[in-house]
C-alpha cells in the first residue's frame, strides 16, 4: 500500500474539486470520481492572511481586496437569486470562506495549472479549483484563483446546489431535482447582470434529442400562444412528452435504474422553470407558496388549485407550449428584493483565526472522506488537531468558544471523550453558536448520568441535559437528533414545562415526515397514564 504524500490545499483543490460538481439530489445520477490518497498539510508561502466577518460569512483571504469582495459578493447573492427567504436554511455558524492564489504542485514539486471541466450535457466549462464542504451545522468554501483573477458574475454552483440540504421542513424531491438536478434550472449556476438588474439561466435541456428538435420547430407558434392575452390553452403536440403533474409532484420519483427517471427529472425541471421564469412576475409567488405548503403537507390537486387557481390539466397544457420556448431561449427575471453586500474591511488575521478556519476545513474534509477512505480521513483529523493546536496556544485561541467547540468535536470524532467533554463544556458555557456543541455536550452528560447501564437518566442529570438541548434547539439549522434526544429526556423527567413543550412542537413542524420524531414527541407531550 502506498503511503499518502503530503499536499498543500492548493493541490488538494485540483484533485478534489470535481467531486462536489454533481448536483446533490437524492435521485440525480452522476459520475463517480475516485478520490486520490493525498492529505492536506498546509499552504505554501504566500501573502499574509487577512480576515473579515459579515453576517453569515467568515472570510480568510490571501487575495486582493477587489478579488475578495467580488468572490464574497458571488456567494452573497447566490442564495438571493435562487431561493426566497423562507426557503433558505439558516446557519447560526457563519460559512467559512478561504481564498488564496497559489500554484498547485505535482507530487514531484513542479507547478501545474488548474483545469476546467465540461461534461457532455453541460452548456459551458467550469473551474475545478474550488471546494464546498458541509456538515450538519456548518459550511466551508475554499477557492484558489491560480493562475488568474476573478472576473465572473456568476453565483457559485457548488454553493447554490447545497442550499436545500439543511432546510427544515425538508423541501420535496421534485423541487431539488428541478432546481439542481441533471436537467435542473441551476445545474450550471445562475448569472447576474448588474447593469440591467436581472438573473439569467441557460436554455433548458430535455431528455430526448428528437423531442427537443420537435419542440424547437414549434417555438414561433408557442411564443404567440403564451403571450399575455390568455393562458387557457389546448395542449400542443408536445404534451405526450411531458409526464402528468401527479407523476411529477405527487408520487415517489423513479428509481435510479428506471428508464423513466430522465423524463421525470426533465419534467420537474420544466415545471420549476415555468413556475419561476415562465410566468408574470406577480404570479411567481404562487409557485413558492405551493412549494412551502408541500414541504409540510402532501401535494394534491386541491392544494395546487388553491395556490395557482388552476387545474393540473390547464397547467400541463401550458407546459406543453412552454417546452418549445424553454429549449430555445435563456430565461431571465428580475431579482426579488436583493440585499446589497455589507461593506467590510480586511485586517490582518490572528494566529487563532487562521488555525480555526483552516482546521475546520480539514475536519470537514475528514468527514467527507471517512465513509470510503477511513485511513485518509484519519490523517486529515491528525492534521486538523495540529492546526487547531497552533491556535489554541495563543491567549486569543484559549478564549475563543468556536475554537473550543471545534477541538471538542474533533476529539469526539477520535473517541477522546474526556477531552471532548472538557472543550465542549467550555464552549457552551461561553454560548458558542451552532447546535452541535450543545447536542454533543448533552450526549456526553447523558452517558455520564445514566442509571446503571440503562438509557435512563438520573434525576440529578436530567435538568442539565435538557437545558443544553433547549439551547441547541434555538440554534440553526434544526437537527432531528436534538428533538429526538430532547423528547426522550422530557419523557423521563415528567410533564413538560411550557418552554419544553414549545420546543417539541417546533420539532413536530420542522420534521413532519420523520415518524421517529413525531412518535417520540407525542410520547413526551402526552405520556401514557401511570408512567
Amino acid at each position: 500500500m502506498l503511503r499518502p504524500a503530503p499536499l498543500c490545499l492548493a493541490c488538494a483543490l485540483t484533485l478534489f474539486g470535481a467531486v462536489l460538481d454533481a448536483a446533490p439530489t437524492e435521485v440525480a445520477t452522476g459520475e463517480v470520481v475516485e478520490l486520490p490518497p493525498f492529505v492536506v498539510t498546509g499552504f505554501v508561502i504566500g501573502p499574509p492572511w487577512r480576515y473579515a466577518e459579515i453576517p453569515g460569512y467568515e472570510i480568510l483571504s490571501q487575495c486582493s481586496d477587489d478579488e475578495t469582495r467580488e468572490i464574497v459578493a458571488a456567494l452573497w447573492r447566490g442564495p438571493q437569486l435562487v431561493l426566497p427567504p423562507a426557503l433558505r436554511p439558516h446557519f447560526s455558524l457563519p460559512m467559512t470562506v478561504v481564498l488564496f492564489n497559489q500554484p498547485p504542485l505535482t507530487q514531484a514539486g513542479n507547478p501545474q495549472t488548474f483545469g476546467s471541466v465540461q461534461r457532455p450535457a453541460e452548456m459551458g466549462r467550469h473551474w475545478t479549483n474550488l471546494i464546498k464542504r458541509s456538515l450538519d451545522d456548518r459550511e466551508s468554501y475554499a477557492l484558489n484563483l491560480w493562475p488568474g483573477s476573478f472576473n465572473q458574475t456568476s453565483a457559485f454552483r457548488f454553493d447554490i446546489c447545497t442550499l436545500l440540504r439543511r432546510r427544515a421542513p425538508a423541501t420535496p424531491l421534485w423541487l431539488k431535482e428541478g432546481l439542481f438536478g441533471g436537467f435542473g434550472l441551476y445545474r450550471e449556476g445562475v448569472y447576474w447582470r448588474p447593469g440591467e438588474e436581472e438573473r439569467i439561466v441557460p436554455v433548458a435541456t430535455w431528455c430526448s434529442l428528437e423531442e427537443t428538435r420537435q419542440a424547437r420547430n414549434l417555438v414561433d407558434i408557442a411564443r404567440k400562444r403564451l403571450s399575455p392575452g390568455g393562458r387557457e390553452l389546448a395542449p400542443s403536440s408536445l404534451a405526450p412528452f411531458i409526464p402528468a403533474l401527479p407523476d411529477l409532484i405527487e408520487r415517489t420519483p423513479p428509481a435510479a435504474d428506471d428508464p423513466s427517471l430522465d423524463r421525470w427529472a426533465a419534467g420537474t425541471a420544466l415545471f420549476v422553470r415555468w413556475g419561476i421564469y415562465g410566468r408574470r412576475p406577480e404570479e411567481v409567488g404562487q409557485f413558492w407558496r405551493f412549494v412551502e405548503r408541500t414541504c409540510a403537507e402532501p401535494a394534491t390537486e386541491a392544494l395546487f388549485q388553491e395556490c395557482f387557481g388552476r387545474s393540473y390539466a390547464s397547467v400541463h397544457a401550458e407546459l406543453s407550449w412552454y417546452l418549445a420556448v424553454a429549449v430555445r431561449e435563456e430565461a431571465t427575471a428580475p431579482p426579488d428584493g436583493m440585499l446589497p453586500l455589507p461593506r467590510f474591511n480586511l485586517r490582518a488575521a490572528t494566529v487563532a483565526e487562521i488555525a480555526r478556519l483552516r482546521g475546520e476545513w480539514e475536519r470537514m474534509e475528514a468527514a467527507a472522506l471517512a465513509p470510503r477512505f477511513p485511513d485518509l480521513a484519519k490523517q486529515y483529523r491528525e492534521q486538523a488537531a495540529r492546526t487547531f493546536a497552533r491556535g489554541y496556544k495563543t491567549k486569543e485561541g484559549r478564549e475563543d468558544p468556536r475554537l473550543q467547540a471545534s477541538l471538542g468535536l474533533l476529539a469526539l470524532e477520535t473517541e477522546q471523550f474526556t477531552v471532548a467533554a472538557q472543550f465542549l463544556e467550555a464552549a457552551v458555557a461561553r454560548q458558542v453558536p451552532g447546535p452541535l456543541p450543545y447536542l454533543e455536550a448533552a450526549r456526553l452528560r447523558w452517558a455520564i448520568g445514566r442509571l446503571d447501564d440503562s438509557a435512563v437518566l438520573s434525576p440529578e442529570a436530567r435538568p442539565g441535559v435538557i437545558a443544553l438541548l433547549l439551547q441547541a434547539e434555538l440554534q440553526g439549522p434544526p437537527l432531528a437528533s436534538v428533538y429526538l434526544l430532547l423528547a426522550r429526556a422530557v419523557a423521563q423527567a415528567g410533564p413538560p414545562t411550557p418552554d419544553q413543550a414549545a420546543a417539541l412542537e417546533r420539532g413536530r413542524r420542522f420534521f413532519p415526515r420523520r415518524v421517529d420524531v413525531q412518535q417520540l414527541i407525542q410520547t413526551a407531550l402526552a405520556p401514557p397514564a401511570g408512567r
